[in-house]
């Protein structure tokens, strides 16, 4: 299965989400994070698979849940087998408002490396909370688990 994460900002917090599901723990080695080109073209970026075999994808896009309704309507519609089709996962990240404006900010033609910089600052000061919300997120079609309080849901029906 595809899995697609979108937050408001693809290669700083959605990033630092998707290697906590990936149980990495630096995500300063990944080429992507803070690749202002790969933000502002809202590119899908592929991170890896997890130990199910699920590969994860990123992207950045200004209202997440957006992006997960589309998937759902054109799934229903499709009538495509449910092996093939994507899980769209919006997340909402305290705080990633301001990640995004630096985020934003970054494309100034003067200051924008500055802010740059602090976007990628932001989100690493944050990793831990960003990481552990990862590791948390749970990556599946059914909700077998759905007793555990510790599991964070993906915002998807269940079929």
């Amino acid at each position: 299965m595809k899995v697609l994460l979108i937050g408001k900002t693809g290669v700083f917090d959605t990033l630092a989400v998707a290697y906590g599901c990936l149980n990495q723990t630096d995500i300063n080695n990944c080429p992507y994070f803070g690749d202002l080109t790969l933000e502002n073209n809202k590119e899908l970026v592929g991170i890896g698979a997890n130990k199910v075999g699920n590969e994860l994808f990123v992207v950045g896009f200004k209202v997440p849940e957006i992006i997960a309704i589309f998937n759902r309507e054109l799934e229903s519609l499709s009538h495509v087998n449910q092996n093939e089709c994507w899980q769209v996962i919006p997340l909402s990240l305290k705080g990633e408002n301001i990640t995004w404006l630096f985020a934003w900010l970054a494309n100034a033609p003067l200051l924008g490396p500055m802010f740059l910089k602090w976007a990628r600052n932001r989100t690493l000061n944050r990793s831990s909370y960003l990481l552990e919300y990862g590791k948390k997120l749970r990556i599946e079609k059914n909700l077998d688990g759905k007793d555990k309080p510790d599991l964070v849901f993906a915002a998807k029906p269940h079929r």
